[in-house]
């Protein structure tokens, strides 16, 4: 009976081994995938409205100002919570993002494109879009102002 039960726990270890080895057909493993040439990284304007909406309940949520020059302290020009990163250091910070996190761009103007290299890691990682705050941190200023003095009428 033993040796029944032995044979019996070594082949569904085997069935379990040989079932999480196996990639799904037509599918390479995410390790192989390396973003091939006609892959495009997409960005997709949002508003201001929509960014707060997502800083309140998206947990996957990283916001990253591209500024030319970091420095220590804080900036009250920064939209709370962002990352303030140049441009051209975003391939180190992109390589460690796990796939599913929702990635939003500012610059004191609008966001254009990032260079082919940022690009491709991005793809790697598995991130097909950026998400890119329409025209600045203008409106985002704006937005917050109207959202503070909504919060002032509120009653206490």
């Amino acid at each position: 009976m033993s040796v029944f039960l032995s044979c019996w726990v070594l082949g569904i270890l085997v069935i379990l081994i040989w079932c999480s080895l196996k990639v799904p057909e037509g599918r390479p493993p995410s390790s192989a995938r390396q973003g091939s040439p006609e892959d495009r990284l997409e960005y997709i304007p949002i508003s201001p409205e929509l960014l707060g909406g997502w800083a309140v309940r998206d947990e996957h949520l990283m916001i990253i100002e591209l500024c030319p020059n970091t420095h220590a302290g804080a900036d009250f020009d920064s939209i709370p919570g962002s990352l303030r990163i140049p441009p051209s250091r975003l391939r180190s910070y992109f390589c460690y993002l796990p796939p599913n996190t929702r990635l939003v761009l500012y610059d004191k103007s609008a966001v254009t494109r990032l260079d082919s290299s940022t690009e491709s890691v991005l793809l790697m990682t598995g991130i097909q879009a950026v998400y890119v705050l329409e025209e600045g941190i203008g409106p985002w200023h704006a937005y917050a102002a109207r959202k503070r003095g909504a919060m002032e009428l509120l009653p206490k």
